[in-house]
């Protein structure tokens, strides 16, 4: 039960509210062999809150419904072969959005105190839902000869039907000082 002002208690006002959440996740790693490793993972979740009022509610006699469900996917597998070191993943990101809230005004005034003006709707009413989606994906090697370290990389990142790579290149070279005594 949602609270209420004491002129709204008098009234009869009764708003109420209730929600829940469900959410799974599951993850797995996995040796394949000495060189080889993955780690997969994936998620699962439903939100919803709703929110009603009786016919004595004033100023306003609201009601909502909404939710939002959400599944998330990821893996990653890396390897080592010599002097390199491999990895790769991808993640999937889908959700949806629903919300559906209407009220009514059944009082633009209280007593002498104005409450909302006179140009607001007496009755409102939205509905609308919207899906997302946002993928990713990567490729890296970093690979040793010597004193060089050598990092190649590439990501891939699509979000709502953007698409958008970067590459990148690192090299750096590590010394070793020694002291001569």
């Amino acid at each position: 039960m949602v609270p209420n002002e004491l002129m709204q208690e008098l009234a009869g006002q009764r708003q109420d509210r209730d929600g829940g959440e469900t959410l799974g996740q599951i993850s797995h790693t996995r040796i394949f062999s000495d060189h080889l490793l993955g780690q997969f993972r994936t998620m699962f979740r439903t939100t919803n809150e709703r929110l009603w009022s009786n016919e004595f509610s004033i100023p306003i006699q609201p009601a909502q419904d909404r939710a939002l469900h959400e599944t998330y996917v990821a893996g990653t597998v890396a390897a080592h072969y010599g002097a390199h070191e491999l990895k790769t993943g991808a993640e999937f990101w889908l959700s949806s959005v629903r919300e559906n809230l209407t009220y009514h005004i059944s009082a633009y005034r209280l007593g002498t105190v104005r409450i909302f003006d006179r140009d607001v709707p007496q009755d409102f009413r939205f509905t609308d839902r919207a899906p997302g989606r946002k993928q990713s994906a990567f490729v890296q090697d970093s690979w040793r000869v010597r004193n060089f370290n050598h990092h190649l990389w590439m990501l891939l990142l699509e979000w709502n039907w953007f698409i958008q790579a970067r590459f990148g290149f690192v090299c750096s070279l590590m010394c070793s000082i020694s002291q001569i005594g």
